[in-house]
């Protein structure tokens, strides 16, 4: 039997392979029998084999026509949607296998997968390779796919607090970031800094620029900040002292500020004003605002200061005269009452008053009050008076007879009293007395006064009778010196008398005075003439003195500043002197009393400013001026 005519080949329940031995036949056509044999051996081989394995074979002949195949090999398709993802997501595998009939998974995922499907990975922190492995009739294959993992880009966030600060204010920087391991601060900082944290930029006088740059795995990130530096506001203060005053009255008002160039006054005063000062209200009637604005590089500044001006309190006097009076007798009631608008009466009397006024009590038996109520805008106030109304007064009749003798010679005192229980001499004469009776007065060789005082259950009273004694008559001798004097000065007067008992100053002097004695006249402004009569026994004695004053010389005040022009901010010194001057007061940019010379500093000026010294002397005042300014 020849190899083509005995040719056979397996074919099992699914075909794996087909092998076509004509073929080889024909590939090797002088072989002959020991190449038919190896090619039948060959077959066996591979029939042994397949029943091995379990296979079904059956024998069928070889065509010399068909040709026996492979099974068709797997094809696997393996897809990551996305391929690139974020650190902390997943991605979607999606998976196609033909000819398998089993998948294996390995690499970023494991275990045994159906022959298609989809599953998302779990969150990827690093790149990651996923497998598949599908095995068929026609062998294995396998497909992998690499997803590729970035890290996050770093973020900063950077702020400034506040953003916009005041000369010399300070600002906070706080900041933070994300997927950073390093942070460098440049511009108004420098230096390494940590990934989050806040810091203090301390005093400032410029606009200033804050940089952070962050690094991290995925990149770098940066972020800047401004803190905006502007000029200090101006801050204005003004009080008013006392806040509170009468009508009429008046306040001081002070007033001073900061990062200022200039103040303006308003609404109850106004003007141009210094950056700081003082000034009076002058006389207030009503309530009043005395409002300040001032302006520098920071923009303005106001406050105001209130005065209350109250109503004054109403006043009242209410006297009786006499204030003690006999039983029957009467007294008569004065009042008056100012800022007061109603008055009433209680007490001994009654009804609605006049605010001033007299009236008659009428006849009174008992003690009695009255009583004056007034009120007006400011309040109400009282007051009281009583008339004591006693027993009756006693009464002293005194005569002496004759009532004028010569020296040496005497009279006769006669006297008598009523509503009296005892009486008292006194003067020329003493000791008790009856309450009535006559007394020679004895030799006199002077004029004498004889007094007598009776007393009884309503009072005292007194009489006096004088005997006048014919004596020489007086001398008075009266000199000023010096005679003549400048305004201001002063001279003494000497005086002395004969014969006097009594002197009495008249002209630019009063009063009474000894009998001989000094006395400076004082501080003259003009002429004065002081005149002593002194009188005795015998008469009256006058003589006068003239001192002549002559006019003070005029005061005078000269004032310099140096420099006169100065730059803002900068001072000048103001000197000054003075001549026939006893003080000197400053007003203007300055205020106060000053010394009659003297020098002082104006401090730093940051705008025009007027110095104004005036000083007076007995001979009348003087007043100059200077300007400080740009």
């Amino acid at each position: 039997m020849s190899s083509r005519s005995r040719g056979h080949h397996l074919a099992p329940t699914s075909t794996l392979v087909r092998t076509d031995v004509g073929d080889l036949d024909r590939a090797r056509p002088n072989r002959g029998i020991l190449s038919g044999i190896s090619r039948w051996s060959t077959v066996c081989v591979v029939f042994a084999t397949l029943v091995a394995c379990g296979q079904q074979a059956s024998l069928t002949p070889l065509s010399n026509t068909t040709a026996t195949t492979e099974a068709a090999k797997p094809v696997v398709n393996l897809q990551l949607t996305p391929a690139t993802v974020a650190m902390g997501h997943s991605t979607t595998l999606k998976w196609n296998a033909t000819n398998a009939q089993s998948c294996t998974a390995s690499g970023g995922w494991s275990g045994t997968q159906p022959t298609s499907g989809t599953k998302s990975t779990d969150p990827l922190t690093s790149n990651t390779a996923y497998t598949l492995t599908c095995t068929g009739a026609g062998g294995s294959a396998a497909q992998s796919a690499e997803v590729t993992v970035t890290q996050p880009v770093p973020t900063v966030t950077l702020t400034a607090s506040p953003t916009t600060v005041a000369t010399q204010g300070a600002s906070t920087l706080t900041w933070s970031t994300s997927n950073a391991t390093s942070c460098t601060a440049s511009g108004g900082w420098q230096a390494p800094v940590a990934t989050s944290g806040s810091w203090s930029t301390g005093s400032l006088t410029n606009t200033t620029e804050y940089g952070l740059s962050c690094t991290g795995p995925g990149g770098s990130a940066s972020q800047s900040v401004t803190v905006t530096v502007t000029a200090a506001p101006p801050i204005a203060a003004i009080q008013a002292s006392p806040s509170t005053v009468t009508s009429g009255g008046s306040s001081t008002l002070t007033w001073s500020s900061q990062n200022a160039t200039s103040c303006s006054a308003s609404g109850a005063w106004s003007g141009s004003k210094g950056v700081s000062g003082s000034q009076s209200t002058g006389p207030l009637t009503a309530n009043s605002t005395f409002t300040l604005t001032c302006a520098g590089l920071g923009g303005t500044a106001a406050q105001s200061a209130t005065v209350t001006v109250t109503s004054p309190a109403p006043t009242v006097n209410i006297s009786a005269s006499p204030s003690s009076i006999a039983s029957g007798g009467s007294s008569a009631l004065t009042w008056s009452a100012a800022n007061a608008t109603a008055c009433t009466a209680s007490g001994g009397w009654s009804g609605s008053k006049s605010a001033s006024g007299t009236q008659s009590t009428g006849a009174l038996t008992t003690n009695t009050t009255y009583t004056l109520s007034c009120s007006g805008a400011g309040g109400s106030a009282s007051q009281s008076t009583t008339v004591t109304v006693k027993a009756p007064l006693p009464t002293v009749s005194l005569s002496v007879g004759p009532s004028a003798i010569t020296s040496g010679r005497s009279a006769t005192l006669t006297w008598s009293s009523t509503n009296a229980t005892s009486c008292t001499a006194s003067g020329a004469w003493s000791g008790s007395k009856a309450v009535s009776g006559t007394q020679s007065t004895g030799a006199l060789t002077a004029n004498s006064t004889y007094t007598l005082t009776c007393t009884g259950t309503g009072g005292s009273a007194a009489q006096s009778a004088t005997v006048s004694v014919t004596p020489a008559a007086p001398t008075v001798s009266l000199s000023v010196n010096p005679s003549s004097i400048t305004n201001g000065s002063s001279s003494t007067i000497t005086w002395s008398s004969t014969n006097a008992t009594t002197c009495t100053a008249s002209g630019a002097w009063s009063g009474a005075k000894a009998l001989t004695g000094s006395q400076s006249t004082g501080a003259l402004a003009a002429n004065a003439t002081y005149t002593l009569t002194c009188t005795g026994g015998g008469g009256s004695a006058v003589q006068s003195a003239t001192v002549t004053v002559s006019p003070s010389p005029a005061a005078t005040v000269t004032i310099s500043a140096s420099p006169s022009t100065v730059a803002s901010g900068t001072g000048s010194t103001l000197a000054w002197s003075s001549t026939n001057a006893t003080s000197c007061t400053a007003s203007g940019a300055w205020s106060g009393s000053k010394a009659l010379s003297g020098s002082q500093s104006t401090g730093a000026l940051t705008a025009n400013a007027t110095y104004t010294l005036t000083c007076t002397g007995t001979g009348g005042s003087a007043t100059d001026e200077r300007r400080v300014g740009e």
